[in-house]
């Protein structure tokens, strides 16, 4: 995994247009909910490259993909047992690269710090007009855990 690096300052301008393509699809398919606005502020991107794990693909020092993850601890109560999980707050891949293995790459490197770190299981949110992220998923191996239904008044 030799073309997968941790996130920095100057990784900003390119993580966030692949970034910004993600989350303009998400507030044109659900506009009911997502605001259009600048999806990742740079004060965010900081907070994020310092307090998450955040990685890169490049080849040749250009960034074709991203992964950024949050370690979650359970709350501490009596009907929960106690877990700790890596939560992907966000995976994207440049247009141009999709369906070359970036997004699998990214992934596999973050199942692998979650694996060093002794993390219970890795947990995302994919929303269900995301056909082509709920089968990228479904292809690794990934299962749904839970379901949220709406009824939009």
């Amino acid at each position: 995994m030799n073309n997968i690096y941790k996130m920095s300052i100057e990784d900003y301008d390119k993580v966030k247009t692949i970034y910004q393509k993600i989350y303009d699809m998400h507030a044109d398919k659900r506009n009911d909910i997502f605001n259009k606005v600048d999806s990742l502020p740079l004060d965010y991107y900081k907070e994020l490259i310092t307090n998450a794990i955040c990685l890169v693909y490049k080849e040749e020092k250009e960034i074709l993909g991203f992964i950024i993850a949050k370690e979650n601890k359970s709350k501490d109560i009596p009907v929960l047992k106690q877990r700790t999980t890596y939560f992907i707050e966000g995976l994207g891949v440049d247009e141009n690269h999709i369906r070359k293995g970036i997004g699998k790459k990214l992934y596999l490197a973050i199942k692998e710090e979650a694996k060093k770190n002794s993390i219970d299981a890795i947990e995302l949110n994919v929303w269900s007009f995301n056909q082509s992220a709920i089968e990228f998923y479904k292809h690794l191996g990934l299962k749904p855990k839970s379901s949220i239904y709406e009824d939009k008044l």
